[in-house]
């Protein structure tokens, strides 16, 4: 039906040279629509929703070209269109071709259009647009969707809950090839749920995101993925079920290779019902495991899983029931670990580092649960085994994407007695706890918005994610973390911000709505900033003054509006000044240019004009490109690059403006390969820089000006790229 309507506006536009011009434009607007949602239908087999636009936004890096290939051929298809659509346009206004000219061709080509507008391709671009740009949800419309578990365990059997890291479905049939045959005969023999998908979107994704979607059936929402560490109270109006279980006398612990402190993770256990966490410095400390068993991402699996056989026996011993859950590290991106202990272990020979591991991750993983199922313990225990998330950029990305829309989480379910069975309903990690309940017996089979699988029909959460409505749920888990008021008494902690009972790390800032700091950013502040203020919303900012280049041992604070400052004095006995400044801040002006540099581990980046960019390590020299700037030269001068001092000067002499800025460290050693820049940039501010010190300059006019931050520690700066002037935070708040 589309087809046939988009054909008729065609005739319609060129069946009469009247308003030509107009109807031609109409004309390619509509194929221009249409071929967009076209396209994203490809990708996402739903139209256009919110996964599409994600991935707009961000790094398309990874993708497979051969999956790319069919959908530049209708992109090219519609091009030529629209391109042969234009020609007819101009040489009819130019008369040079006579046109048709057909009656009530004018009331015709408006019937089309209404036609279109009410299409359903058409309401799917306007409401995922709505959703994603033009709503910033509802949390009240999603409330009835979110259930607290209310209800005890007639029967408590013993649960060992696996977060396998990245090791997805995906694996058993990549290109005819099973690299986990000893989990998937597992999963043969019980309960295998086939179709848990990850939502493109926030909320899914990386590590910490998978434990709160499966232990409280919530996406994890926040302004900055891995930012729960900068909080005190980690999600402290969630509800989720470890928590439920001690309640209800349950022993619960968790084991992990990593440090716990990794993203929050720490807070988020300790808060959530977790009375025992063993991270790497138990490990460690209690001699399990040596240096040589210990990689960059924590404690070899074999040594995890050893511990974790013994800590299942001494539990189950006990007269008390008990959730024991780890996580893996073996497969974790870009190339895992394969260990010494697969040796001959593994069936398919591959020059995929990261396949290898999948393999050995899935012998070590088998043959433990295999441990259990041979055990006297298994009469009461049951085993749920999930990746935490599908598998990130990896040498065998390129494999995985090939049939990118058909990858899938793991999630298998083995317990004694229990019918072999496979499970299609769609559902993600939010609904694993809800399953892994009903195959217990218990009449609870909600968690948050996650449903049990069993009930084989997809839950309201999936349903609203397929048809790119999902806004109001991202809205109502982000008041989960407690809405923090201004109003609460806020005061010094240490080299913390307390506001009410939450300490915060600083920096802090976030939009403000009613006094209430509604979305917390705690990273790349001068990069950042103009996602918030191109709003007008009002923000707040708090920092330690002497990390902005103020004399002061207190911590700076602002409450910015586009009319007004409020500069912010606060001590550990709380708010000890107030000052208003009338003040039009940068932060609502146009052409200022945002920098921000910091150490590898933190954010960095420059932004403006709806640009976002990185910063690679070294020394960077930024160049004009359109309304923003682009990075025209990178000298990573810690891995012994030296600096061109004539690229350099080139590229002062023929820009009006240049920024230079540095990202992670431009010094590693004594080799000073960017020590001349003194005499090209006629400055000494490279004379004494020391490790993870940055520096943000501009020159203009061949004058150059910088602005060094104190070793360690991120440093923001801002650039009017009009009159050429570098601004500090201080500065930028009316404060120095």
């Amino acid at each position: 039906m589309t087809y046939s309507l988009l054909a008729l506006l065609i005739l319609f536009t060129i069946s009469s040279p009247k308003l030509i011009v107009t109807k031609t434009t109409v004309t390619i607007v509509a194929l221009l629509a249409f071929a967009f949602w076209y396209i994203s239908n490809m990708f996402t087999g739903n139209g256009v929703n919110d996964a599409v636009f994600y991935h707009l936004q961000n790094s398309s890096e990874g993708v497979s070209v051969d999956d790319l290939i069919p959908k530049i051929k209708v992109a090219s298809f519609f091009i030529v269109i629209i391109l042969v659509l234009t020609i007819y346009c101009i040489l009819t206004k130019l008369k040079k071709i006579k046109s048709l000219n057909l009656p009530m061709s004018s009331f015709l080509y408006l019937m089309a259009i209404a036609s279109i507008l009410s299409s359903s391709f058409s309401i799917n671009i306007y409401n995922a647009t709505k959703e994603s740009f033009l709503s910033k949800g509802n949390p009240e419309a999603v409330k009835k969707e979110y259930i607290t578990p209310d209800k005890n365990l007639d029967r408590k059997y013993n649960y060992v809950f696996i977060y396998a890291e990245s090791l997805e479905r995906t694996f058993r049939d990549l290109e005819g090839d099973n690299y986990l045959p000893n989990l998937s005969a597992l999963a043969d023999n019980y309960a295998d749920f086939t179709n848990i998908i990850q939502p493109a979107n926030r909320g899914f994704g990386w590590t910490m995101a998978g434990m709160v979607n499966t232990q409280c059936g919530i996406p994890l929402v926040m302004a900055q993925g891995n930012a729960g560490g900068n909080l005190s109270e980690f999600l402290n109006k969630a509800n989720c079920v470890a928590t439920w279980l001690t309640n209800q006398g349950y022993n619960t612990e968790f084991l992990r290779g990593s440090d716990k402190e990794f993203a929050g993770g720490d807070k988020f256990f300790s808060q959530h019902g977790w009375n025992r966490q063993d991270d790497l410095n138990y490990f460690v400390s209690n001699g399990l495991a040596s240096s040589e068993q210990i990689s960059s991402w924590g404690v070899h699996d074999d040594v995890l899983l050893n511990h974790a056989w013994m800590e299942f026996n001494r539990l189950s011993k006990s007269q008390q029931p008990f959730l024991l859950s780890f996580l893996t590290v073996n497969t974790h991106s870009p190339d895992g670990l394969f260990l010494s202990d697969c040796k001959d272990k593994v069936g398919i020979k591959t020059d995929y580092a990261m396949l290898s591991a999948v393999q050995c991750s899935d012998y070590l993983l088998s043959d433990f649960i295999k441990k259990i199922i041979n055990s006297p313990s298994f009469d009461n225990t049951i085993i749920v085994l999930v990746s935490d998330h599908l598998m990130m950029e990896n040498d065998a990305s390129a494999l995985l994407d090939k049939n990118k829309d058909l990858r899938r989480n793991n999630f298998i379910i083995i317990k004694k007695g229990l019918k072999s069975l496979k499970n299609n309903t769609a559902g993600t990690l939010m609904d694993v706890w809800p399953t892994v309940l009903d195959i217990s017996g218990s009449d609870t089979k909600s968690l948050g918005f996650g449903r049990s699988l069993n009930e084989n029909e997809e839950n309201q959460y999936v349903a609203d994610y397929k048809s790119g409505k999902n806004a109001d749920y991202l809205a109502f888990a982000s008041k989960l973390w407690g809405v923090t008021s201004l109003k609460d008494k806020t005061f010094q902690s240490g080299d913390k911000l307390q506001i009410g009972s939450q300490k915060f790390s600083l920096p802090i800032y976030s939009p403000i709505t009613e006094g209430k700091l509604n979305s917390l950013w705690f990273e790349a502040f001068a990069k950042n900033i103009f996602k918030i203020t191109s709003e007008d919303n009002s923000f707040f900012y708090a920092n330690a003054c002497k990390n902005i280049g103020i004399d002061d041992n207190a911590i700076c604070g602002y409450v910015v509006s586009p009319e007004k400052i409020i500069k912010l004095r606060i001590t550990p006995q709380g708010i000890v000044s107030s000052k208003q400044s009338n003040y039009q801040s940068i932060f609502f002006k146009r052409d200022i240019e945002g920098i921000s540099s910091a150490p590898y581990f933190i954010e960095s980046g420059f932004s403006a004009s709806g640009t976002n960019n990185s910063l690679p390590s070294g020394i960077n020299f930024l160049s004009p490109q359109g309304l923003s700037f682009k990075v025209e030269q990178n000298y990573q001068t810690c891995t012994g690059a030296v600096v061109d001092d004539n690229a350099v000067r080139n590229i002062i002499r023929k820009n009006k403006i240049s920024i230079i800025a540095s990202s992670d460290s431009i010094i590693c050693s004594n080799d000073n390969g960017y020590i001349s820049l003194n005499g090209v940039l006629k400055s000494d501010v490279f004379t004494s820089v020391q490790f993870r010190q940055q520096i943000i300059g501009v020159v203009k006019d061949g004058k150059s000006e910088f602005i060094k931050g104190l070793p360690g520690i991120p440093l923001d700066a801002f650039i009017d790229t009009d009159k050429g002037h570098l601004i500090s935070v201080c500065k930028a708040f009316d404060d120095c």
